[in-house]
């Protein structure tokens, strides 16, 4: 199953437990009622959960992309990194590269240059 697909399912989950819930807290079937609370309450916490989880995976998934990305990266420029460079890598905006890059210098104990047109150049040894 696609991951878009299943946040689709978790948010009709939780749809469907919102639904309950309504129609439960309205009924005027006492009988019914605690039943449509109940399942509506559980399908709602489901879908929730679902749905952090899904969002949670998918970070994990890029963050791991990125950090493959850029130890590429490194290995193929010997460990010289623009911020550019790695947003064309890993296609994405020079704002989120630049984050992702500052972050791993850090880590890392990168040093930085500027090269004759301004650039940052980041040295990871």
């Amino acid at each position: 199953m696609k991951p878009k697909d299943a946040n689709s399912i978790a948010w009709g989950v939780m749809c469907y437990g919102i639904c309950a819930l309504g129609v439960g807290i309205f009924s005027n079937d006492r009988e019914s009622q605690g039943v449509l609370i109940f399942m509506g309450i559980f399908c709602c916490a489901g879908g929730i959960a679902r749905i952090i989880y899904l969002r949670q995976k998918q970070e994990k998934s890029t963050q791991d992309a990125m950090n493959s990305i850029f130890y590429e990266l490194v290995k193929k420029t010997n460990g010289r990194i623009t911020v550019l460079d790695f947003a064309i890598e890993s296609n994405t905006n020079p704002s989120e590269a630049r984050s992702f890059i500052e972050q791993k210098s850090i880590q890392l104990v990168a040093t930085t240059e500027i090269d004759d047109s301004g650039s940052i150049i980041y040295i990871f040894k």
